[in-house]
Order: C-alpha cells, then structure tokens, then sequence
C-alpha cells in the first residue's frame, strides 16, 4: 500500500507537514540514515538539502525498489534495523517506527552509537497517556503496540541530552498522540566565568553552583504558566500569550511582546518567581535587548553576569524548517514532471444503484496515480460497511478482468472503520468488525484493466476500475498545472 506522499501520488501518510514538524538541521555536507525510509521521502530531501552522503534502510523489498528508482543518487538496503549500515552518521532519523522494536531503549542505544560526536537523532515517537513510568499497550487497528509514557521517555532517554521539539502530524487511526524529539550525546558542560578580579566570580560560582536549591525559570514554561493563570502577569500581557501562544513558535510570541512595549512586565514575571532569591534565567531573548533586561534586574536589585557559551545549533527554526519543506517539495514536482512514467489509474465506478446508495466503502490501496512498481502482485486493501449491518457477514470482494476471475471474503478487523462510520462499537454486531479487505491482484492483470466490486446478497456492486494511465507523452507545463492546486492544498 502507499505509505509516504509524494506530489504525484498520496499516501497514508502526510509526509510533507511531517518533514515540517520534523525540524531537521541543515544536512548540507552532512551523512544521513534514515531507518525506516519507505520509498525514500526523507531520503530524497537530505539530498536536496546538500547532504554528502544519503543512506535508507527498511524491511519491504516492495518499499526499498521504488525508493532507488525515485533516487537513484542516495544508498538504500533492504534489511532491518538489528544490523546498521556503516556510519558514523551526522543525523539518523527514526520517524513512526520504534514501537515495533522489541526492546526499544536498546534499538536507541544502537542508534545513538551510530552517530557522529556531534550528531542528532530525530525520533517521531507516540506517547501514551498515563502519568506512571511504564509502557503501555496500545490496541491499533492492526495490532497492539506498546507505547512509552512520558515519564517512561524521560527514563529511557536520561543518559543523553534531548528536548522535545514538538507535536508532529496526526494522522487518521492514530492511537496516541505523536511528538518530535531531538537527542544527542550528553557532553559535560563547562561554565566560564571571565569577570576582572574582584568582580564577585567567586560569589557567584559559591552561590549560584554550590547549592541544588537554585530556582531555574525557563522562559518558554513561564509562558504556559501565564496561559494557565499559574504565574502572575497583567492582562495586558496574558492577553498577547493568549492571542500568541504557540509551542513552536515561542520566539515569535517574544518578539510581538517586546515590539508591543511589554518587556518590561514579563522581566518582572520571571523576578516575581524568583522571590528575591538567586536564580538562572534560560530564556530566548535577542541578544539587542540583554543590556535593558541588565538594567531592569539591576533596578530589581541583582547583580546580572552574562554566561555564554557557543554551540552548533541543534535544529532548523519553524519558519526555516518550512521554507526548507516548500522548496523540496517545488523540486519534487520539477523531478515528476521531469520524469513522467506509467501510473496507476484508479477510477470510482459511474454506474450507480439503490443497492450502491445504501453502503459505504474506501479503498486505502492502490492510491490513484501510484507507481505500479516492479513487484508482480499489487496489493488490494479497503473497507465496506453496508447500511444494513446484517448483510456484512455475507459481504465478499469480486475482482473481474483479463485473466482474472476471483471471489476474497472480507477478512480484516477494522475497529477504527467501524468507530468513525458507526459510532460506539460496542452497540454493533461483532461481525461488522471483520469489514476490511486485503488480497492480491496480478500486476499484469491492472495492466489490461480489472474492475473491483462487492456481491451483496447476490447482487454485484460494482466499486472501482484500476487501469494503468500512460503519461510519457504529457507536456510537462501541462503536468505542473495539474499539480500546482496539490502545492497550494499542502502548504495552505
């Protein structure tokens, strides 16, 4: 089934606005590992944003085939991830994928070895909703799958340095909710303080670092304490986190307060929480203001000492992660249109009845304008639910076309179907469960053309035709058009 999207053809998975919630770093001249890769979306885009060396793995020789004839110039192996390829790599991305492994914070460790000193591994992750350290079991529509708490990733990820950079895209079916995180290797910190002699250096180390009882107020959760009424502030103030408040883009909301003259009262929010004691202040704030938040604690009554120190920046801003995300997906339009080859043509039946009216179906698989591939069956996957809950059990999938002649029986349970078509599943027959399909047809048989259809009650209902759509001879302008109102609907 199609997994990733790309322009030509979409799939289960939104991956353009997940590329965007990813927040890569800049991969020019860097190495790559995607574990997982798919057909190569991430692969693709390591590429085009200047990486030197581009690597995909995963365990579908179906998945591996399109990706190296997507991207010829990246590497891609089919094999599993208990075996990596030869690294070290700059930044390995592990993306919806570490609930299959069996001991997850093993799978981490290997993956953490795998990278370069200063290197990033990039985690899409599902966190279960439980305030206990635990993994939890999660029934999907497929299996069950366990999940950690985030007390449980907290646990799992201590001996490394990480944050979590936010919520990634949801998608339809999704048990829990999906976050995105960056980690790296834990390095010692090294805290210089550079004043003249006698400047109170060592007053400042004896009392700032010699205790565990120093407050440290980070400017991003002093927000949401505001947000919540936790942390006092004026309205005047409250208001704008309320109109601003976003967790990925909280250097725009510091940048409307100070450009709405309110600087002045957030420093006096984080002097509040202090309570007159020492603290540590980690907070954005363009360097063009430290001298006014100097003055304003100086005028509080602290003595404010400036530690700085430099760092290779972990990840891309929101905006730049977007921009980034935008031209990757202009250049793969350039390259389909381009390259034009044999597509799938997937077309709902015109023909329609009282029997047709009275039932609802979905096809996840094939996806119109999808590559046929190389592999000599394609795979067949959907649902129905007739109106009539007690005709689901006699329900079977006919499929109709040269050399082929076949009856499959429905034969998946689809719980998710059934809750978003019907509601509480526990107020349906349990056979209307069993509403999905999955079977192959030849791939030489959707070269001539098959139909697709249910017999319900003896009587065929005739769903989709899937054809193939030859498109070597379109004009490429004619094909950008044609893709340019896909452009516009993924990054309105």
């Amino acid at each position: 089934m199609q997994y990733q999207s790309f322009p030509e053809v979409r799939g289960d998975s939104r991956s353009q606005e997940k590329l965007k919630a990813l927040r890569l770093p800049s991969l020019k001249d860097k190495s790559f590992l995607d574990v997982g890769c798919n057909e190569g979306y991430f692969c693709g885009y390591a590429s085009f944003d200047g990486a030197a060396r581009v690597v995909g793995i995963d365990r579908s020789a179906e998945a591996i085939g399109r990706a190296r004839a997507r991207f010829p110039e990246c590497e891609f192996f089919q094999q599993s991830w208990d075996v990596l390829p030869e690294g070290p790599f700059d930044v390995i991305l592990l993306a919806s994928a570490l609930h299959y492994a069996e001991d997850q914070a093993a799978l981490i460790a290997r993956l953490m070895d795998a990278l370069t000193p200063s290197g990033t591994l990039v985690l899409e992750i599902g966190l279960a909703d439980s305030g206990k350290n635990e993994w939890v079991k999660v029934k999907r529509s497929i299996d069950e799958r366990l999940f950690p708490t985030r007390a449980k990733l907290r646990e799992v990820l201590d001996p490394y340095a990480w944050k979590i950079i936010g919520h990634s895209v949801q998608q339809q079916g999704d048990p829990v909710g999906r976050i995105v995180v960056h980690v790296s290797r834990l390095k010692p910190f090294a805290v210089l303080v550079l004043g003249e002699p006698g400047s109170g250096k060592t007053t400042f180390c004896r009392r700032v670092f010699g205790g565990k009882d120093v407050p440290v107020i980070a400017g991003d959760v002093v927000y949401t304490w505001i947000l919540q009424g936790k942390a006092k502030a004026s309205e005047t103030l409250a208001t704008v986190v309320r109109e601003s408040f976003e967790t990925t883009r909280l250097s725009a909301l510091t940048d409307r307060v100070f450009a709405e003259g309110l600087a002045g009262e957030l420093f006096d929010v984080w002097c509040d929480l202090a309570g007159g004691r020492d603290f540590v202040l980690e907070s954005y704030l363009p360097e063009v203001h430290h001298g006014r938040l100097k003055d304003h604690l100086e005028g509080r009554g602290y003595v404010p000492v400036m530690v700085n120190w430099s760092t290779e920046v972990s990840m891309a801003g929101a905006h730049e992660a977007a921009k980034r995300a935008r031209g990757y997906t202009d250049a793969l339009v350039r390259r389909f249109a381009d390259q034009p080859s044999d597509r799938i043509s997937v077309v709902r039946c015109a023909k329609r009845s009282a029997r047709a009216a009275s039932m609802r179906w979905h096809f996840d698989g094939p996806r119109h304008f999808q590559s046929l591939g190389s592999e000599p069956q394609l795979g067949v996957i959907g649902w129905v639910m007739p109106k009539e809950l007690e005709l689901i059990a006699s329900i079977r999938c006919y499929v109709r076309g040269a050399g082929v002649n076949a009856l499959h029986d429905l034969n998946a349970h689809r719980p998710d179907v059934v809750k978003a078509v019907l509601g509480n599943e526990s107020e349906v027959p349990a056979a209307a469960v069993r509403c999905g399909f999955r079977f192959d047809v030849p791939a030489a048989a959707i070269g001539k053309g098959v139909e697709i259809g249910f017999v319900v009650d003896g009587e065929e209902v005739p769903a989709v035709k899937i054809g193939m759509n030859v498109r070597r001879d379109e004009p490429l302008d004619g094909l950008k058009r044609k893709l340019k109102a896909w452009r516009r609907l993924v990054w309105s």
